[in-house]
């Protein structure tokens, strides 16, 4: 009993081995690869979010909408980049290595899956290895970016293995289990929409819990169905909370883009060509399967399609949905496997557009084409079950193809070493991808190659001349080679293509500065402010610039400021301080409140509060705000000696002296503070102490004239005495 458990076991352990080792021969070189300019910098290099790790603010703000511009909802894909930063930094090898030993993960569980649901030990290993090494996967895999891929990926597969569990004994427990798997795959990426319906589909085949046709002696089916119809029925009900979760998720992807407006409208790409399109890629990508060639980081949308590809393809994919229906009885995987496909394609198929949207997508196809892989592996043993050498020619050939693939998949995930090699194969591959020119424009720029980043930039926009991000690329790359003229009209066309683009505006603001004309980069700097309040490096240079102006100017530009942004705690607090500068003390000390009670602990708005009080002689109010200064960073002594004379002012000299001494012992080279604790000591009839802190005035600054004259005070009083 023993041994022929054992004998069960060995050949699925040998498989999974098999699997694990193969595609870590292929995909071991990723650890020695970059992040690419491509979604990585956004995702995780210029992310503070991700780079704060898993802390209580980055956890909340991976679960918000908020700061998310040109990303959509994928809160887990998120927190697995912080933990990524928790553990590796910002070493990129170490991402590439989550990424494979995830779809390493995925690829053992769609064996372990298809095993659990067929029975079929060699045709889940013909899937789960096609999937491990197929070269259209690498996309997903050696691209950081494409965490969201694999991880719910991950979770599909766990769901769809708790949902095998919960099909051969339902009960509330196993389906809870089955909706929070799919809950948490939809938070790493909507690709979960289409589950509920696949798993309809697996109802069907292989797991055999929807029959719609009776099995009778000659192995046909019949068409009569005696099947329990509210068995039928219950089958569809018990998937209306995953139906309803998908909605859920789907409404949410699409709040998250029109936060950011990052929906590509029907006007922009005609919904005609959009439908074409999709048809047409449905059969490009059972074309790169079988001939996996000329793959590509980003394939441009075409233009135009003609007419009879397009019904060609509709065409096409009509008969083989009409034939997988006819052979419905027969050979169910059929219709289970072609409909996966179709379906999960679906949502990635291009007829509503986000972002910069491609023709198609290595990346899409991760899941679907597991659909096609079902039909193949059931497919060709049918069809070689008359031929004497059925066996060996499956084997030979499985190995055949597999080998072909691993050594495809080796050589493309070359491409993936960096920015450069990537985009400088989509390049090659087709020199009119005007997406890769730009890419390697921008790499180049970075590396200090500007001419040569100035020549992609250029053939770029001689592709496609409406496209606002390469002139401004082109622009920064012109202005870097001190051509401002040229520079300024490349971002001038970029703002005509795309008015509320900020990056122009600020770079417009950068030339004006460099020319020295302060108006006009003030200017372009403010119309960034207004397209974007949050523009933090727009904000630095506009407050360097204000800070050299006249006092009038510098209370216009912040009071505009205040128009943009009212809750700048900072703006507020150098609005105060103007005013108080100008008397307007009164004025002046609604604006510090302000700045506190935007940020209670700003330590500068209580010792300006301090200072003005002090000014309007309310001085137990300035002792109150110093007091309230020194709580917050009790190593200001200029914080110290403000309060100690406002407690001179007040005429409690002992405890002025207490914090102008504090006030020495942090800044004990001040003149001015020895000076002032000499002429407390003095009131206090100290007078010896008093010269000492005299003299260690003047030694610091022998120019001092009233620690001259007190000095000399006291000497006077000494001679008369």
């Amino acid at each position: 009993m023993i041994l022929k458990k054992y004998k069960i076991i060995q050949p699925e352990i040998i498989i999974c081995l098999v699997i694990v080792l193969s595609t870590f021969a292929i995909y071991w070189q990723v650890k020695d690869y970059d992040f690419v300019s491509f979604d990585d910098k956004l995702y995780i290099i210029e992310n503070s979010y991700v780079k704060n790790g898993l802390t209580p603010e980055s956890i909340f703000w991976a679960f918000s909408f908020e700061d998310k511009d040109k990303t959509y909802w994928i809160p887990l894909t998120w927190l697995s980049y912080m933990l990524d930063y928790e553990l590796y930094g910002l070493n990129p090898g170490k991402y590439h290595l989550t990424n494979l030993f995830i779809h390493i993960i995925n690829s053992l569980l769609l064996f372990y899956v298809f095993r659990k649901m067929t029975g079929e030990i060699w045709k889940s290993a013909f899937i789960a290895a096609i999937f491990a090494v197929h070269p259209l996967n690498v996309e997903s895999v050696a691209w950081i970016a494409q965490r969201k891929n694999v991880l719910s990926t991950f979770f599909w597969m766990l769901t769809t293995l708790f949902y095998i569990n919960y099909a051969e004994k339902p009960s509330v427990l196993k389906y809870i289990s089955v909706f929070f798997c799919m809950l948490a795959g939809l938070m790493a990426k909507p690709m979960l929409v289409t589950l509920p319906c696949v798993f309809v589909l697996l109802d069907y085949w292989p797991l055999k819990r929807l029959v719609i046709f009776k099995k009778v002696e000659n192995r046909e089916y019949s068409s009569k169905n005696n099947f329990p119809k509210q068995l039928f029925y219950y089958l569809i009900l018990e998937k209306i909370p995953l139906l309803m979760l998908s909605f859920a998720s789907v409404s949410i992807f699409w709040s998250s883009l029109e936060y950011y407006d990052n929906i590509i409208s029907k006007d922009a790409i005609p919904v005609k060509l959009r439908l074409a399109n999709a048809a047409v890629s449905y059969l490009s990508y059972i074309k790169k399967m079988i001939w996996p060639s000329n793959l590509s980081v980003f394939y441009t949308y075409p233009d135009y399609i003609p007419s009879w590809k397009a019904l060609s393809a509709f065409f096409i994919l009509l008969i083989i949905t009409f034939a997988a229906f006819y052979r419905i009885k027969k050979n169910p995987y059929l219709i289970t496997g072609w409909l996966w496909y179709m379906g999960t394609l679906f949502s990635v198929s291009g007829i509503t557009q986000n972002g910069l949207w491609p023709e198609m997508a290595d990346r899409w196809a991760y899941v679907p084409l597991v659909g096609i892989y079902i039909i193949i592996a059931w497919e060709c043993p049918r069809v070689l079950k008359n031929y004497a050498f059925r066996k060996k020619i499956l084997y030979t050939g499985s190995c055949i193809i597999l080998a072909a693939f691993m050594v495809c998949t080796y050589f493309q995930a070359k491409h993936w070493t960096n920015t450069f090699t990537l985009f400088k194969n989509a390049v090659n591959i087709d020199p009119d991808n005007w997406v890769a020119h730009n890419s390697l424009g921008v790499f180049l720029a970075e590396h200090g190659k500007i001419d040569d980043a100035i020549l992609h930039f250029s053939r770029s926009l001689q592709i496609n001349p409406s496209y606002a991000f390469t002139y401004n690329n082109l622009g920064t790359a012109l202005a870097e080679k001190g051509r401002f003229d040229k520079a300024s009209e490349q971002f001038l066309m970029a703002l005509k293509l795309d008015p509320d683009y900020t990056e122009p505006y600020y770079n417009l603001g950068l030339i004006y500065t460099e020319k020295g004309d302060t108006e006009q980069a003030v200017k372009y700097f403010f119309k960034v402010l207004n397209i974007d309040p949050e523009h933090k490096k727009t904000y630095n240079k506009l407050m360097l610039l204000i800070k050299k102006m006249s006092a009038s100017d510098k209370l216009k530009y912040y009071s505009r400021l205040l128009n943009i942004m009212p809750d700048s705690y900072e703006i507020n607090n150098y609005t105060g301080v103007l005013l108080a500068q100008q008397g307007k003390a009164d004025k002046a000390v609604k604006y510090f409140i302000k700045a506190l009670n935007l940020k209670p602990g700003y330590e500068q708005a209580h010792i300006n509060l301090g200072n003005t009080f002090a000014r309007l002689k309310d001085l137990n109010k300035a002792v109150i705000h110093f007091s309230k200064a020194l709580q917050i960073n009790p190593g200001n002594g200029t914080t110290y000696y403000r309060l100690g004379t406002s407690y001179a002012q007040k005429g409690d000299i002992e405890t002025a002296v207490k914090y102008f001494k504090q006030a020495l012992q942090i800044n004990p080279d001040n003149a001015h503070i020895n000076n002032d604790m000499g002429r407390a000591f003095m009131i206090l009839g100290k007078n010896e102490d008093a010269a000492e802190y005299f003299k260690r005035a003047l030694e610091i600054k022998p120019d001092f004239i009233k620690a001259a004259e007190n000095l000399d005070r006291i000497s006077s009083i000494s001679e008369s005495k």
